[in-house]
């Protein structure tokens, strides 16, 4: 805990502030964690919970792997997006054709680098709870990206990410 004050950190007071955080949660590549992501939909009956890992890889470059409820697994690498899911033949696409993948990929990699800058750009940012129970709260920017991802939660406890939750749109 580091980048708060020791009685801050062992009280669990809300003393957290954004660009200290960030600080913190700098990570060398490779960095995985765990996630969870909600989809919901109309078509649906009720909303879908997947989870997996994720795997950064350095700047451009994530692995995303399902684990529940179904097994997949996703490449990014530059522009280039591989699917590989159990029973189906892989896929391969352009990144721009999946503006919610970019715009997430984007929010890692800032996180991860401590770019305030980049995450104000493309997101409205949210920090609540304390030093020992955080959530810092990612709203897409842009429309396009909305349009697939409503927002994404990373939350953790002092300097660590313990979860990646992404609400679909």
């Amino acid at each position: 805990a580091g980048y708060l004050s020791a009685i801050g950190a062992m009280a669990g007071v809300s003393i957290l502030d954004v660009d200290a955080l960030l600080a913190s949660l700098v990570r060398k590549a490779p960095e995985t964690i765990p996630f969870l992501e909600v989809r919901a939909s109309p078509l649906l009956e009720r909303e879908i919970t997947i989870e997996g890992m994720l795997e950064y890889l350095g700047p451009g470059q994530l692995t995303r792997n399902v684990t529940a409820p179904y097994v997949e697994r996703t490449v990014i690498d530059g522009d280039v997006v591989r699917v590989r899911r159990e029973g189906r033949p892989e896929r391969t696409f352009f990144l721009g054709r999946a503006p919610g993948l970019g715009g997430f990929l984007a929010g890692l990699a800032a996180i991860l680098s401590g770019d305030r800058a980049t995450l104000e750009r493309e997101f409205e940012i949210s920090l609540t709870g304390t030093t020992d129970d955080w959530q810092l709260t990612l709203v897409p920017h842009s429309r396009e990206v909305r349009e697939r991802v409503d927002r994404i939660r990373l939350r953790g406890a002092y300097d660590s990410a313990r979860c990646i939750v992404t609400v679909s749109a």
